[in-house]
Parts: C-alpha cells; structure tokens; sequence
C-alpha cells in the first residue's frame, strides 16, 4: 500500500523566491519527493491538511486551477500505484521513476 500526499517545502525558496509544492509518495516506509509544476510566493497559501483537493488557499489567485493540476497528479499518481502493483513493483522509487518517464513522453 502506497500513501500520496502534497507538502511544500517552506524552508528554503527558489531563486525566484518561490515556494515548490511536491508530491510525497510512501510505500513500505521509503518516501519520494516528485516536484510538481506548481510554485508559490507564500507557503501560508498552501493547506496541507485539506480533506477535498483544496490545498491552495483562496488568497492565491490562480488556486482553482492549480488545485484541479493538483488533483490530476494524484489521480495519475495513483494510476501508476496500481499499475505497478500489478506486477508487485509499486515502490516509491518506481512510481516516481515511471511518473518521471511519462511526462517526457
């Protein structure tokens, strides 16, 4: 069994002064970081206990959208889970790799 879930990474911005959103995937107690596309300028606009795809905050402009990326990562995240679980290869360090693969693609 694999958990997914966002966090940001509030201690160290970019050079852009940006904060990074990443996927964490665990799978028998390894983690991966997969970074997502999606970069804000306060980490206070990220939710990361939200129950309903609401991570991003309101107060960020562009949130619905993002939110909806966000969404559409876990969703392809947890395909590539079970896909891999088929073949019982579904380790944190596989779904990161294939995730990796198919967006170059």
């Amino acid at each position: 069994m694999a958990t997914f879930r966002f966090e940001i990474n509030k201690k160290r911005p970019t050079k852009n002064n940006t904060f990074v959103i990443y996927l964490r995937v665990t799978s028998d107690g390894k983690r991966k970081l997969i970074k997502t596309p999606i970069e804000l300028k306060s980490h206070k606009d990220f939710n990361p206990k939200t129950r309903q795809s609401n991570w991003i905050r309101t107060s960020e402009p562009r949130s619905v959208k993002w939110n909806n990326e966000l969404s559409n990562i876990l969703e392809k995240a947890k395909d590539t889970y079970l896909d891999l679980a088929k073949t019982g290869a579904a380790t944190s360090e596989n779904i990161s790799n294939k995730m990796k693969s198919d967006e170059i693609s």
